[in-house]
């Protein structure tokens, strides 16, 4: 018999199994849940039939938004509220603010475009912290960058600290007066800054 309604490349339970996925895994390929429809539901479909299933249910490909799980916790949003009342009153104080970071520069690569639903930002959960190449360490202040070095191989704590005593030796050498306050973060590399600083105060 001719004519007739085409039976579905995949029912409504399938579909939303798909969703389901895609939820999960933003990040995830056509080709990758062609093959997860093949391995679940025994069934071979092209990832074109796939790719119009998530555009009837309004999945769009857009750049991926990476969110550390960490970043929203209400112990971290506390402690940002605590800094930037701490700053401020040293500001207010006349205190000179330097800060101090460190940074990565990763080899791996990695998909920045993934599918959500339109009008949800598509969401990636991502460790916060990621493999180590090239490292980059430098000091600004209000009135632009101090010092600045990159290096390949990870910071250390030992190798921090030189560095550290360096940026203190540049800032006298600059001719820069007034208390000083240095701002950096928690890295494994700063965590004997305190120290450091203990010992400079008593030479």
């Amino acid at each position: 018999k001719k004519g007739g309604i085409k039976p579905k490349a995949l029912v409504e339970d399938e579909i939303n199994t798909i969703v389901e996925w895609i939820e999960d895994d933003c990040g995830l390929i056509l080709k990758q849940v062609k093959m997860k429809v093949l391995t679940n539901f025994r069934r071979k479909v092209s990832t074109s039939t796939i790719g119009n299933y998530l555009e009837g249910r309004l999945f769009t490909i857009k750049q991926v938004h990476i969110q550390p799980i960490s970043m929203n916790y209400e112990e971290n949003k506390r402690r940002r509220a605590e800094y930037v009342t701490a700053l401020n009153r040293y500001i207010e104080l006349g205190k000179q603010i330097v800060w101090i970071d460190e940074t990565n520069f990763n080899l791996f690569c990695r998909r920045t475009r993934g599918r959500s639903r339109v009008g949800v930002r598509a969401v990636q959960h991502l460790p916060a912290a990621r493999g180590p190449n090239v490292h980059l360490i430098g000091a600004i202040s209000p009135a632009g960058v101090v010092t600045m070095e990159r290096r390949r191989g990870s910071v250390s704590s030992d190798s921090a600290n030189i560095w550290i005593t360096n940026l203190l030796q540049r800032w006298q050498d600059m001719g820069s007066e007034g208390d000083l306050v240095i701002v950096c973060d928690n890295a494994p590399c700063q965590k004997l800054l305190y120290c450091l600083w203990d010992r400079i105060l008593r030479c």
